[in-house]
């Protein structure tokens, strides 16, 4: 009992109640004591006092028949009076009864002393002997009906205190129980909230800490099976150049792992926006890659390409074959892909409730990791489609160049650079060399050039936007190249010329056969 809670409450009113008991008992006993012994003092004040008043004269007298009358009388009216004696004031005794009796005190009897005296004048004193038994017999029976009123209250307050003790004790109880499950992880137990006492308000205060476990949990568990989701997918990334693959597996994890939907992946190829990837069903849909080509200044996109970080964007302005457009209701973000320097594409999702915390956070880990590969494969993809296709490719690039230069008002030149036919008496080698040598030269001493590539075996092409032929000629005048004189060079601009590549690059060719 004493190891519980409930028992240590017990004893503890016990005790209290013994205690109080112990001393009601012992005041009530005192208190009874000196009652009666304030009664003997009292009756040995007035038998005195009645000795005073009529038997003052025989005293003075010495008249003994009328004194042993006197004490007689005094014996035989007070039960209590075992021996009477009266002495005169120079303390002879002149009369005792019974005679047998003289003064034989013991722990039975009390010997009390009181002057006789009238009309302030002394006669002598009187000695009385009283029997105590009877005080003693009542302090036995008072000791007797208090120690069995006491042990029936002590039954009555050991009983109370169980009760008592129980009840007081059941909350605690509870809350030890239920920090045991705890333990135990069962992060879903909670103990009943009663009353506004301290013990209700820490029952209150264990189940809020049970709740913030709950979700500490939760929130663990959600941040290490993300974890284990990036990581797997920037393991599998890494370990692939194929494009379509690397959009494939983030669209899914993105999907799967994080809820969000639709998802849409844009990519900048070829100066051109185009939808690289769509999963817009959730989780039971494949991803799909249309690259179908967009204009995202009328999908409201061209402050995310801007941004550092992912904002949130209009889902009305956005395509419905997406899953978006009007009457999505959900929050969607949007968040550049972007390598060093270099903008790659755009990342968009719609937003769950459940991640909508995180959502951001998530984007950004997900848009830092598959923006290199993407960035690899599309430079591997580009430098494939020189090695495969060098003569589109270069009419591509100029084709861009001819965009922007009529976009800003400007002319674009291109100069060329043959080397004369003596050269090549020298030998392939050396005239690649100086070829080499030649498009070095240009790179550090043209930098207004977009453009320096080889046309061919025996053309190498500058493209330089915002020149016009008068000014390509003037600044060609003035740059020292090393091999100037084996060179032949003729320059050849829009509009002048033409104003599409394949018309340039035809004047070129023409200039060549002349």
């Amino acid at each position: 009992m004493g190891n519980s809670v409930a028992g240590r409450i017990a004893l503890g009113a016990m005790i209290l109640v013994v205690l109080a008991v112990a001393v009601t008992s012992y005041m009530a006993i005192v208190r009874q004591t000196d009652i009666m012994e304030a009664d003997e003092d009292r009756a040995a004040d007035l038998l005195s006092s009645a000795i005073a008043i009529s038997s003052a004269s025989d005293i003075v007298k010495q008249d003994i028949a009328n004194l042993i009358q006197t004490v007689k009388r005094i014996k035989e009216q007070n039960s209590t009076v075992v021996w009477i004696a009266i002495y005169d004031v120079e303390n002879n005794k002149l009369v005792q009864y019974p005679e047998s009796n003289s003064q034989q005190i013991s722990l039975n009897t009390r010997l009390m002393t009181r002057p006789i005296q009238a009309h302030m004048q002394k006669f002598g004193e009187i000695k009385m002997l009283f029997n105590t038994s009877p005080r003693e017999i009542m302090r036995r029976d008072i000791i007797s009906t208090t120690l069995a009123v006491a042990a029936i209250l002590l039954f009555i307050a050991l009983l109370g205190s169980l009760i008592w003790a129980h009840f007081f004790a059941k909350p605690i109880v509870a809350l030890d129980s239920a920090a045991e499950q705890v333990s135990k992880g069962d992060l879903k137990t909670k103990v009943k909230v009663k009353g506004k006492d301290e013990i209700a308000r820490l029952s209150a205060r264990f189940n809020e800490m049970v709740d913030n476990l709950a979700r500490s949990r939760e929130e663990l568990e959600r941040t290490l099976n993300e974890l284990s989701a990036l990581y797997s997918v920037a393991r599998i990334i890494n370990t692939t150049s194929d494009r379509s693959e690397i959009l494939r597996l983030n669209i899914e994890t993105l999907a799967t792992g994080f809820n969000f939907s639709p998802i849409v992946i844009l990519l900048q190829l070829q100066h051109k926006w185009l939808v690289a990837a769509v999963k817009s069903g959730g989780a039971e849909t494949h991803p799909t890659f249309p690259m179908e080509e967009v204009n995202i200044s009328e999908l409201g996109l061209v402050k995310a390409i801007d941004s550092d970080s992912p904002i949130d964007i209009d889902p009305n302005l956005l395509s419905k074959e997406w899953g978006l457009g009007e009457g999505f209701q959900n929050r969607v973000l949007a968040v550049p892909l972007k390598s060093g320097s270099s903008h790659i594409g755009l990342l968009i999702a719609g937003v769950s409730s459940s991640e909508e915390k995180d959502a951001a956070q998530i984007l950004s880990v997900v848009a830092s990791q598959i923006s290199p590969p993407i960035l690899v494969s599309i430079m591997t993809e580009r430098e494939m489609f020189k090695l495969t296709n060098p003569f589109v490719f270069i009419s591509n690039r100029i084709d861009e160049y001819l965009k922007n230069a009529k976009k800003f008002g400007v002319e674009l030149s291109i100069i060329t650079f043959h080397f004369a036919e003596k050269s090549w008496k020298e030998g392939a080698t050396s005239v690649e060399k100086k070829f080499q040598e030649l498009e070095n030269e240009l790179k550090s001493k043209v930098n207004e050039a977009e453009l320096i590539v080889r046309y061919g075996v025996n053309c190498l092409i500058v493209v330089v936007p915002g020149w016009s032929k008068l000014d390509a000629r003037k600044n060609m005048m003035m740059i020292e190249l090393t091999n100037a004189d084996d060179l032949d060079t003729s320059i050849v601009a829009s509009p002048e010329d033409g104003e599409t590549a394949s018309e340039l690059l035809a004047a070129i060719e023409g200039l060549q056969r002349a």
